[in-house]
Parts: structure tokens; sequence; C-alpha cells
């Protein structure tokens, strides 16, 4: 029982490390997915849907219970992605 609770601490510890420096980085994770040619009143919905409009201490405790697949896919069309090369 104690490993059980040791490895869920530090999955936790390390979950919380990784999304911080993420957080550190430039940039806006939004602005770097979207086109140029993207409204603004899309980037504005698509943060508020993933909560990137919230401080970082709340986007921590939000991010942990809806962290699934389901929520994680972008809902635009990839048309509408910047190529990453």
């Amino acid at each position: 029982m104690k490993r059980l609770l040791i490895g869920i601490l530090v999955i936790l510890c390390v979950s919380i490390i990784i999304f911080l420096i993420m957080q550190a980085m430039p940039g806006d994770p939004v602005d770097l997915m979207t086109d140029v040619r993207t409204s603004a009143a899309k980037i504005a919905e698509l943060k508020e849907k993933w909560g990137l409009d919230k401080p970082v201490i709340v986007q921590i405790f939000i991010g942990f219970p809806t962290s699934s697949a389901e929520t994680s896919e972008p809902q635009f069309p990839p048309s509408s992605l910047s190529p990453i090369w």
C-alpha cells in the first residue's frame, strides 16, 4: 500500500513539474497551433474552452480531472493548423 501511495505521489509531482515547464516556455499553445488567418474570436473561444484564460494554479487543478483524449484533441479542422516545418 505504501508503494502505491508513493507511486501516485511521484506521478502527481512529475505531472505538475512538466506542466510548469510547459507554462514557462515562450508562446501561447493556441497561437502556435492555429494559422495566422484564424480569427481572434476563434482563438479566444479555444482559450476559454481549454481553460487557458484562467490563472496557472487554476489550470493545474482543472487539468487533472479533464485530462482525457476526448478533451485534449483540438476541435477544429486540421486545415486551420499551420504546418510545423
